[in-house]
C-alpha cells in the first residue's frame, strides 16, 4: 500500500520494497555473492579456531568462538595458558 509521506511523496511499505529488491538481478547477485562470502568467512575461521577451541574444550572451557571468552561471566582464567601458547607466548 503505498502512503503519501510529509514531503507529498510517495512511499513504499518494507514488503513493496523487498519484492521490488527480490526482482532486481544486480541486487540478487550482490545478495548471493555476499551470502558466499560470507560463509567461506565463517568456514575459515572456524577451521582456524579448531585446534584453539578443542584445546579449551579440554579444560572444560565449551565456546562456539573465541570471542565468546569475553561475553560471558564465567572466570576463564585457565584459558590464558592456552590462547598464549597459540599467540606464541610462554606460559
Amino acid at each position: 500500500m503505498k502512503k503519501i509521506n510529509k514531503t507529498n511523496k510517495l512511499s513504499k511499505s518494507a514488503s513493496e520494497l523487498i519484492s521490488e529488491m527480490e526482482q532486481d538481478n544486480q541486487y540478487v547477485t550482490r545478495l548471493h555473492q555476499n551470502q558466499r562470502e560470507q560463509k567461506e568467512s565463517i568456514d575459515n575461521y572456524r577451521s582456524a579456531a579448531a585446534p584453539i577451541l578443542n584445546n579449551l574444550d579440554k579444560i572444560g572451557i565449551q565456546v562456539n568462538f573465541i570471542g565468546e571468552l569475553l561475553q560471558n561471566k564465567a572466570n576463564h582464567k585457565a584459558a590464558i595458558p592456552i590462547l598464549l601458547e597459540w599467540l606464541g607466548g610462554d606460559c
